[in-house]
């Protein structure tokens, strides 16, 4: 994909990915803790807020609009811990808003369900296949020790 165009992927249906040329304004959406089904955790503001359906509802209306550029979970993502919740709420997620780029990292209820160590036992899945289905490239940050600031891509060239 070159920054600055928009690239096609035929994946059984037409999917244009856009990554805006380099040092150009960007617009993204980011929301974090979005408790949108009260299975593992008490959501206290699952029903008032509905969450559940607003959630994908804003994702498609704000993320799938031109003017937006990306879009991004930080942290506690769904509060899903076999990935059901998840695959239910992206199920409802525009292929528009699926297309552009996502950023997020994972909380500490992505690792353990109640949200910290020692965690219980047979429930938590540490963050087992967290990277893998948000495609984290967690190799690339090998090589980046403890309070090195330096990003772990060069792109310089």
């Amino acid at each position: 994909v070159t920054p600055g165009a928009t690239a096609t992927f035929n994946l059984g249906t037409q999917l244009q990915v856009k990554v805006p040329a380099q040092g150009v304004g960007v617009a993204g959406v980011l929301i974090a803790d979005p408790c949108a089904y009260a299975k593992w955790v008490d959501c206290p503001f699952q029903s008032k807020l509905q969450v559940y359906t607003r959630t994908p509802a804003l994702i498609n209306s704000f993320v799938a609009d031109g003017s937006t550029d990306f879009w991004g979970i930080l942290g506690d993502n769904f509060y899903d811990r076999t990935g059901e919740i998840t695959q239910d709420v992206y199920r409802r997620i525009s292929l528009a808003a699926k297309s552009k780029l996502f950023i997020t990292v994972a909380g500490n209820h992505d690792y353990w369900v109640y949200g910290s160590p020692p965690g219980v036992k047979g429930q938590d899945q540490c963050g087992n296949g967290h990277m893998q289905f948000y495609a984290q490239d967690a190799k690339a940050a090998q090589a980046v020790g403890i309070g090195n600031h330096n990003p772990p891509f060069d792109f310089s060239d």
